[in-house]
């Protein structure tokens, strides 16, 4: 038969020394509450833990651009006690290089900057974005312009929002052309467009500066010159491979013009060796008189420029691209970019939140004030200082339909693909029927992996 076993006594050694009866119940005593009071820290500790970070990855470099970022991130955290953002900058082509084994990795990024169109429909095919539909507020959409929400849904699911718009196109100097005899009205025209550049190249100044090694400058006269050819129905149907896809004329039509501006040896020397960072300076600094580019380039004038002051803006214009000759494209379409924000899969709901926030007319109209930004935010577009990208925003507002880059608008292989071949056109590696037939090659591709 087993016996109960008595209770063990507490040895005095066990508390730390030799205790009366009453001291042992106070040191007892005091062990529990200093346990109890331990639980409550830690307690207090994994809350604090727990509190959401958003990590959101962008490429911005400008500082009077951060600093409206950091407002609207301070106002957010003050607004949303225990949620923290967290601004993580690359550079670009890092950033296109290495986002996505970014996105594979454990501590990945909730927000995502993007350009938009075929890129996103590549990530969403590959499933790593967020479907947020259903956590977008109604009123916010409706306060941004409607195109910038189109860019970012796929099959009636939104994955993103946008950030800013912009048109693509050429500026120029007005003072150098004024040298050259050339006026900004002549160059409306492809035809008058090419006189002037044989002008400038006689009076001893460099027509057009481009960046070469980037290829996107020429990429996106490309497409341009292409949209103008054939409108948006020729880049639907080629993009459905339907009508040859992109063999069709009016790609092979912008490949002929692309040769017959390369003919005339319109860029600065070392141009196929050149950033289009230091296409931007050349204008910048007065040595260029036209530059392609993007309305985004207004903001960087004096951080291109090697005074840090850039060329005034009274002696700028910006012309987007001149049209040509039989054109089916219309004034209701131009090239330009629809950038803005992806949320990664299993991006936290306050992502979404702090990104409609930052969205808001205050933080756009400070950004559109300060001439950095063309808005989406439809509250913010009368703010816009600039009166270049006033008329921009305007233009863009009635547009019909806003081409993206082929290197955006396209598949990656695509519009990778197109890229090479602008540049392999005017170094004359390719004429512009070899150009078409691997920009289609390039589409199959895409097309294949889907």
């Amino acid at each position: 038969m087993f016996s109960t076993p008595k209770p063990a006594s507490v040895s005095s050694r066990h508390l730390g020394g030799s205790l009366s009866g009453h001291h042992l119940k106070r040191e007892v005593q005091m062990k529990f509450k200093t346990l109890i009071a331990a639980v409550a820290l830690s307690a207090v500790a994994g809350q604090a833990f727990a509190d959401t970070t958003v990590r959101m990855l962008h490429i911005e470099t400008n500082p009077n651009v951060l600093k409206i970022w950091d407002e609207a991130k301070t106002d957010f955290e003050a607004a949303n006690p225990g949620v923290k953002i967290e601004f993580q900058g690359m550079e670009t082509s890092a950033f296109k290089a290495r986002l996505t084994t970014l996105l594979q990795a454990e501590s990945k990024p909730d927000i995502i900057y993007s350009w938009g169109g075929g890129l996103v429909d590549s990530r969403v095919k590959a499933g790593v974005l967020e479907d947020v539909t259903a956590q977008i507020d109604p009123g916010v959409a409706k306060g941004l312009i409607p195109a910038g929400m189109s860019a970012f849904t796929r099959d009636g699911k939104i994955y993103g929002l946008p950030y800013l718009t912009s048109e693509v196109g050429i500026l120029v100097n007005k003072e150098l052309l004024a040298k050259a005899g050339v006026t900004v009205e002549s160059l409306s025209t492809w035809p008058g467009f090419l006189d002037g550049v044989k002008k400038l190249k006689g009076a001893g100044i460099v027509p057009l500066a481009i960046g070469g090694q980037d290829k996107w400058q020429l990429g996106a006269l490309y497409g341009a010159l292409a949209l103008k050819t054939g409108g948006e129905k020729a880049l639907k149907t080629a993009m459905a491979g339907e009508g040859g896809g992109f063999t069709a004329d009016p790609f092979v039509q912008a490949g002929e013009r692309l040769k017959e501006l390369a003919a005339l040896k319109p860029f600065q020397n070392g141009y196929l060796s050149a950033k289009a960072q230091t296409s931007g300076s050349l204008f910048s600094d007065g040595k260029a008189a036209m530059l392609m580019y993007g309305t985004w380039y207004f903001r960087l004038n004096p951080t291109l420029a090697h005074d840090k002051v850039g060329l005034p803006i009274e002696k700028m214009d910006f012309i987007g691209v001149p049209d040509v000759p039989g054109r089916a494209g219309t004034d209701k379409e131009a090239i330009g970019q629809l950038n803005g924000w992806l949320f990664t899969k299993g991006a936290p709901k306050e992502a979404v939140k702090f990104v409609e926030f930052f969205l808001g007319a205050k933080y756009q109209s400070e950004l559109a004030e300060g001439g950095f930004i063309i808005p989406v935010s439809i509250d913010a577009r009368t703010k816009v200082s600039n009166p270049l990208m006033k008329r921009a925003a305007e233009k863009i507002a009635n547009l019909g339909f806003l081409q993206l880059p082929y290197d955006t608008q396209l598949g990656p292989n695509a519009g990778a693909t197109a890229n090479d071949v602008a540049v392999g056109i005017v170094a004359g590696q390719y004429n512009s029927a070899q150009a078409a037939q691997q920009l289609e090659a390039a589409r199959k591709t895409d097309q294949s992996s889907q």
